[in-house]
């Protein structure tokens, strides 16, 4: 996907980004997980974290279509 818009990236480049991709991702899990004690339950928390993230990902859905 990244050669998609830059077409000139290395090799190198794209398994040194997809690393750091892999490490944000591997962060934000381990934060995600040490929360379980505040739900009662998976869907609850699954619930709960996709309502805290639902407004800003809309809008920025709003300001990318204006």
């Amino acid at each position: 996907m990244l050669k998609r818009f830059r077409p000139k990236t290395t090799g190198k480049a794209q398994v040194f980004l997809g690393r750091i991709a892999a490490v944000i991702i591997m962060i934000a899990a381990m934060l995600w997980s040490i929360q379980g004690g505040n739900f009662s339950g998976i869907f609850e928390a699954i619930n709960k974290i996709a309502a805290a993230m639902a407004p800003p990902i809309t809008n920025g859905f709003f300001i990318g279509g204006f």
